[in-house]
């Protein structure tokens, strides 16, 4: 399945570009203490997330912070004898490290200096298209307040330019277009995977259309910007 990041031009321009999803992500449940996740979790898994104590840069730790608390991580793993391989590290939007260490690793790793907490790398299963998710996109802007700031305050979404990774647009859809490329709406894009990318393992095969292969990532789109039969939170014109 692939993934693609939208960008938005309010003057209602949409600019896609896709990137390469690796069909992982940090699984979604309550923070879980230091000492207690590790037992609730499965042995299996060699790739995890570490989360250090401070808050990332965007909540006002500073940049030298986050920094020193990943060289400290480093030196207390180092101290007490963990392989483990780095993959990224993270500042800005989260504090911490993506890992792959042994499963036998794990436990030792949750008592590591500084880790705040610990979380599995797991593949998410896509629901199938058709599947009911909820509400529908024509509540989108009452659910998020984005009639009171369209209505009350004023704001259009002029000139503000946003990205989303997701699974492609519908640029054909006259709400978002009708075409694609320089002078569409939807005016750049690349799929980094391809239409058949199903994760881990699987071998990508890019191109250069940002079609939609799934819906959810034209549903994406429309809540930000559609102007037609549904209006985006970023299509009010000015």
């Amino acid at each position: 399945m692939k993934r693609h990041r939208v960008s938005l031009f309010v003057g209602f321009v949409f600019a896609v570009a896709a990137s390469t999803w690796l069909g992982v992500q940090a699984q979604q449940a309550p923070e879980p203490s230091m000492t207690e996740q590790p037992a609730s979790l499965s042995d299996s898994s060699d790739l995890w997330f570490v989360e250090l104590s401070s808050p990332p840069t965007v909540d006002g730790t500073s940049l030298a912070t986050t920094r020193g608390e990943k060289a400290a991580f480093r030196g207390a793993a180092a101290r007490a004898g963990l392989a483990y391989q780095e993959r990224y590290a993270f500042d800005t939007l989260w504090n911490g490290l993506s890992i792959r260490i042994a499963p036998g690793d794990v436990s030792k790793l949750a008592r590591n200096e500084g880790v705040r907490a610990i979380y599995p790398v797991a593949t998410i299963d896509a629901p199938e298209p058709g599947e009911d998710l909820g509400p529908q996109l024509a509540t989108a802007l009452a659910m998020a307040g984005t009639d009171v700031a369209q209505n009350t305050l004023g704001y259009t979404g002029a000139g503000v330019k946003v990205a989303v990774m997701d699974t492609g647009i519908d640029y054909d859809h006259p709400d978002l277009g009708g075409c694609f490329g320089p002078g569409c709406r939807v005016a750049y894009g690349y799929d980094f995977v391809g239409d058949a990318y199903t994760g881990p393992g699987a071998t990508p095969f890019p191109d250069p259309d940002p079609d939609d292969c799934n819906g959810h990532g034209t549903h994406v789109a429309g809540i930000v910007g559609a102007s037609g039969g549904i209006t985006g939170r970023a299509s009010r014109p000015a």
